[in-house]
């Protein structure tokens, strides 16, 4: 991603913290600005970011075409979802995908980490 696409979708999503006005402060100065913040669990992060990566992976393979998710189960996935795209009059499933069980990650030392993964059907 690049910074202008990533801010585009950040900024869409955060909250305005507090404005802080410049004051010296013995050694320290206070930085006057609007600073702004997003609180995210690490699994909704991972799922969001699964789902646009997803979405322009479909676009650069058919091009402007329309999707929708659709929630699925799989196992070792928690949420799981799948990716339909509109063709030729009808719906049709074109991969799933899921953010990785937490339990997982940490069987395999990914203690701090969330992951997902996806199957090209």
């Amino acid at each position: 991603h690049s910074f202008s696409s990533t801010w585009k979708c950040l900024s869409s999503r955060l909250h305005r913290l507090k404005a802080l006005s410049c004051v010296p402060s013995g050694s320290c100065l206070v930085f006057r600005g609007l600073w702004f913040f997003h609180w995210q669990d690490a699994t909704s992060y991972a799922a969001q970011d699964l789902k646009t990566c997803l979405e322009g992976l479909v676009r650069h393979l058919f091009g402007a075409v329309e999707m929708r998710w659709v929630d699925a189960y799989f196992p070792f996935t928690n949420p799981s979802f799948e990716l339909e795209m509109f063709f030729q009059e009808k719906w049709l499933e074109v991969l799933r995908c899921g953010v990785m069980e937490q339990a997982i990650l940490k069987r395999s030392g990914k203690t701090h980490n969330s992951a997902w993964a996806f199957l090209v059907n």
